[in-house]
Order: C-alpha cells, then structure tokens, then sequence
C-alpha cells in the first residue's frame, strides 16, 4: 500500500504541502489525524498487500486486511461485497456520530467504470480497456480533515504511469480551509476526472465510427461488397458504443446521488452555517453533471451513426445477392430456353429410332409394329412416377389444402342457400307484424 500523505494548512497557503510515498502493512497501519490541525488531505492508494501471511493477494480477499481498513476509516461490511465490486457505479454517505476513540465525522464512497477503446482499422476488433475509479473517504469533522482510499489506482488507466500524479493533484491544488469542512469537496474534482476519462472514451468511439464511414466509400470500387464488409468489426463497436452509453447513463444517475445526499448533508447543519463553498461544490456537481449529459447525446448519436452504417451495409449486401440472383436467373433462363428448343425435336427422334418403327429399303415402305402400345404402357406410368417422386413430401399436404378449400366452398354455397331459405317466412312474419300494427290490436287504422 502506497501512503503519499499531502496535507492543507494554513491561511495564506491553501495549496497541499507533499510528502515522499511510503510503502506500509495494512496490518500495521494506524491513522488519527490531530484534532489541533486546521485541516488537511491525506490520499492513500491501496495497491497490493504487504506482509509475509497475506502476501500476493487482493484486498479484498484477506480478511484481516478488511477488518483492519474498516476499523480506521469505518467501512461498512457490505462495501466488500462481491456485488459492489461488479457494480459499473454507486454511491453511498452515511454520517458516523462520536463514539469513545472514533471521531465525529462522515464516511462516502462511489465507483465509476469507463471503456476506453483503441482504434485498430486493419484489424477484425477494437481493442479496450475497462478504467475503474473506486474511491472511499473518511471526512473528521472536527480536525477538518480527510482521507481519500484510492483503490487499484492502475486500473484507472491503462499504461499511464502520471495518471496518480494527476489525480492527486485534482484533490489537493487550491484546496481552501473551507473546501474542507464539507465532506463532499472531493466530489467535484473526482467527477470532473470522469468527466474527461468520458469523453475521451465517447471521442474514441466516434473516431471508430468515422473509420466505418470512410471505409464505405473505398468499397464504392471493389468487385464484391461481401468481400470487403467487415461485420464482426461492425457488432464489436457496437458493443463497445452501447457500453459507453450505458457507463454514461450510471455516471449521470451516480451524480445526481451525490446532490441529493449533500442537500440532506446541508439541510441537518444550522440555519445559515451555508458556507459559499458548500454552494460552489453544488455548483460543481451540475456543472459535472451537465457535461457527462451532454456526452451522453454525443453517445446516442454515435450508436445511431453506426446503427446506420449496419443497416445500410446489410441493404447493400441484400441489393448484391438480388443482382447475383437475378444473373443466375436469366443464365438459367437461357439454358431452360435452349434445352426447350431441342426437346421436341430429340423427343421426336428417340421415338423413331426405337425398334417399333421400321423402314424397308427395297419397298420405300414404312412399317409401325402392333406392339407400339407398350411403349406408351411403360412411358405414361414411369412419367407419372417420376412426378409423384418429385412432389412426394409436399402432395399430402397440397391434397389437405384442396381438401379444406372445396370443403369450405361448399360449406358456403350450402350456407347461403339456408339463408335464402330461411328470408322467406322471415319477410311473411315482417310484413304480418308490421301490418297488424298499422291497425292496430282492433284490426283498425
């Protein structure tokens, strides 16, 4: 665990002062911030486990490592969940009353994912990376202090080693006295760090998009558009612009937690113990929660560009294998049309070139054998055969189908038959009473 300890004092400097990171044990970690101090920051990433016991392994899978974090800073069992650390955003405050050696103060947390992905046109699938902010904070209200656990801080970023150093300096510059007597300070400056890590991540998407866009027009010239139409790289930055909108979406339900657990923070405090800087971090917070909006329109679009550029590249893909069809078509048209025309002709001839047919050379006489019937014996039922064969599977059901339909042809004609059957004395009975009440009961009009 990486212990950099930069803290805030007094009046005229409100920039941190920092100290050298140190390497710790978890186990034998300590920390209570004097309660004389005016104020200060103290950011602990917690990267790995140190110790001859627990050594190699995760955090969150050392069981002593767990108690002795949550008995510092108060972190609430359920916060190690497995469904917490599969969760794509969260947050959550709870305000931790004075008790023997624990301070007075508050305890909050939030996590965020962002995908990033990279742009890799030649190949079949983009390349991405999941980047994690999972922060708890542990505010001591009567120092003024804080302190910010920044959990696998490498997973922030992929390969960028001064992404801490940013970090921290987004927590720590021109932080004043009164930033620090409100437990969400440290809100803005982490939302505005997801704010950029999202847009980049929506710009990488787009660029990706694009790439599909100008790729259409290089294929206006290759001979087969099934070729050269890459879909599977189509679906995977599909996916990846759907799990942007989504990280959008949660960032955007995540803030708007964050506002309203800092009005209830407000509304308990005195009347008129408002400071300007508990304003200003509201401020912030819409502010931050405008843009990642704003992004998420840009995502929308993004989705729907691309969403476009599938639909458009199966339509023109469809338009070729029509035009492919048709060819063959008129191919198979042609050989249908020239077998057509020499059938009857070699039909013609096999007929009289079998042995029923016999010409005599000396006479100039033609015979035809008293047998010729055979021929048509043999050829009608084999033919028939042959056509049964050929609609073996679909005949019981055509038969079905004939079946049903003269069924309920008849069916009709016998129903209207009924009808005008049963008109007749239908009208007599009509007439009759229409009658008898022009009358009336007496038999007089």
């Amino acid at each position: 665990m990486q212990e950099p300890m930069p803290t805030v004092g007094g009046e005229d400097v409100p920039r941190a002062e920092r100290c050298e990171p140190q390497r710790s044990c978890i186990t034998d970690f300590k920390f209570s911030p004097r309660i004389d101090a005016k104020g200060g920051v103290t950011i602990i990433f917690v990267t790995s486990v140190w110790g001859p016991k627990p050594n190699g392994k995760a955090v969150r899978d050392c069981h002593v490592c767990r108690s002795t974090l949550s008995a510092e800073f108060d972190i609430p069992p359920a916060w190690w969940g497995e469904h917490y650390l599969k969760a794509s955003s969260y947050f959550g405050f709870r305000e931790i009353p004075q008790s023997g050696a624990k301070q007075e103060g508050a305890a909050s947390w939030c996590r965020f994912k962002v995908k990033h992905t990279a742009s890799l046109p030649k190949q079949a699938e983009a390349d991405y990376h999941w980047a994690k902010l999972n922060v708890f904070s542990r505010w001591y209200k009567a120092p003024n202090h804080t302190v910010v656990l920044i959990f696998d801080p490498e997973k922030m970023r992929k390969g960028d080693e001064t992404l801490r150093d940013e970090f921290e300096r987004s927590l720590t510059d021109l932080v004043g006295e009164e930033d620090l007597a409100d437990p969400f300070w440290i809100y803005p400056p982490l939302v505005d760090f997801v704010v950029r890590a999202q847009d980049k991540a929506v710009w990488q998407i787009r660029d990706l998009v694009r790439n599909i866009e100008k790729s259409r027009e290089h294929r206006k010239g290759e001979a087969s558009i099934l070729q050269s139409v890459i879909f599977l790289n189509m679906y995977n930055v599909q996916r990846h612009a759907v799990h942007v909108c989504e990280t959008l979406e949660v960032a955007i339900s995540t803030t708007e937690w964050i506002e309203k657990h800092h009005d209830l923070f407000l509304n308990g405090l005195q009347a008129g113990s408002k400071s300007a800087a508990s304003k200003n971090i509201t401020n912030g917070l819409l502010d931050k929660q405008n843009f990642l909006t704003v992004l998420l329109h840009r995502s929308d679009a993004n989705k729907s560009r691309l969403n476009s550029e599938i639909g458009l590249a199966f339509n023109t893909v469809s338009v070729e294998i029509a035009n492919a069809t048709k060819r063959d078509s008129a191919a198979m048209r042609t050989i249908a049309f020239v077998s057509l025309l020499f059938l009857p002709a070699t039909f013609t001839s096999a007929i009289f070139s079998t042995t029923f047919f016999k010409f005599d050379d000396n006479s100039s006489a033609w015979e035809v054998s008293g047998m010729f019937w055979l021929y048509w014996v043999v050829a009608i039922p084999l033919t028939v055969a042959a056509v049964l064969v050929w609609y073996g599977k679909s005949l019981p059901d055509k038969l079905v189908r004939l079946h049903r339909r003269v069924s309920s042809l008849f069916g009709q004609s016998e129903r209207r038959s009924r009808g005008r059957d049963d008109d007749g004395p239908a009208r007599e009975e009509s007439t009759s009473v229409r009658s008898w009440t022009e009358k009336g009961p007496t038999g007089m009009c």
